[in-house]
């Protein structure tokens, strides 16, 4: 399969994949206390007909370097337990598992927390 990937702009449907593109303590829509050098990856979905074909690892690397392009020292998100192949792949972008998720995590549900690092 042959598929392009563009930058995301805010025309696009913020739902399937986000990038907070200002310093989490800024942003209304997910602030994170005092981490100001650490984004959060948001909603990545993809439909079943799309599954294993490399679009989530093509589209997960692209968020990761365009948030470290802007400047950002790493990458949070959260998930659940029970979404083993999310984990695997995100295990697999070099996350690592939290025990606890980051000050001012909105979602109270999750139960898997994991933070990625970019090298410098």
């Amino acid at each position: 399969m042959n598929f392009t990937i563009e930058a995301i702009t805010p025309a696009d449907d913020a739902e399937i994949c986000q990038i907070i593109k200002e310093p989490l303590n800024k942003s209304p829509s997910a602030p994170f206390g005092t981490q100001k050098d650490i984004c959060e990856l948001k909603k990545l979905f993809l439909l079943p007909q799309a599954r294993g074909k490399g679009i989530g690892r093509a589209l997960s690397i692209k968020c990761l370097s365009f948030a470290q392009a802007q400047g950002f020292k790493g990458c949070y998100l959260d998930t659940l337990e029970n979404m083993t192949s999310a984990i695997s792949h995100y295990e697999a972008l070099g996350f690592k598992h939290l025990d606890a998720p980051l000050d001012g995590t909105e979602h109270s549900g999750c139960d898997v927390w994991m933070l990625k690092t970019f090298n410098e």
